[in-house]
């Protein structure tokens, strides 16, 4: 499920549940070259949301080594961005338990 050129998808989890119940943030998957202005100005566009806040986190991988050619390789590295919006919107994406 692609949403946008530089948001990949939404991150569900019960830790994100929580956040957007408690502080109202949202958590995406994005591209390793999105900057927070760029996503800032995505959310704005597709969600029609204010946003206050963006904060980004670069997952590290793990290292797989394949057996045979004895090669290591970085699997799984991805960013992610905590998107704050103002208290009175809701993105509908994420409303799951309510």
């Amino acid at each position: 499920m692609k949403l946008s050129i530089k948001i990949l998808k939404p991150i569900i989890t019960e830790k994100t549940t929580d956040l957007v119940k408690k502080q109202n943030v949202y958590t995406f998957q994005v591209t390793n070259d999105a900057s927070s202005k760029s996503i800032s100005s995505e959310v704005k566009k597709l969600f029609n949301v204010q946003v206050e806040d963006v904060r980004m986190l670069n997952m590290n991988g793990f290292v797989k080594t394949n057996a045979k050619s004895k090669t290591t390789f970085i699997k799984n590295k991805f960013k992610k961005a905590y998107v704050k919006i103002q208290k009175d919107q809701k993105i509908d994406l994420f409303n799951i338990g309510e």
